[in-house]
């Protein structure tokens, strides 16, 4: 069995953003090894996301006293 990261170890130079390092993981069934990396970026996604829509949940709130 080849190990899949030395087939291409280039695949992850050049990557621009978290969320592009996350697409190489995927694709390359990198993320089964790696869970745990995979599962804290993962969750760092999508806290920026709940962060805002809390934010602006509770600000309706406000208005709304």
């Amino acid at each position: 069995m080849v190990d899949t990261f030395q087939e291409s170890p280039n695949r992850f130079f050049n990557l621009k953003r978290i969320s592009d390092f996350v697409k190489v993981l995927v694709k390359s069934n990198l993320h089964q090894t790696w869970l745990l990396v995979y599962l804290l970026i993962n969750l760092t996604l999508i806290l920026r996301v709940a962060t805002v829509s809390m934010e602006r949940a509770f600000s309706s709130m406000k208005y709304n006293k």
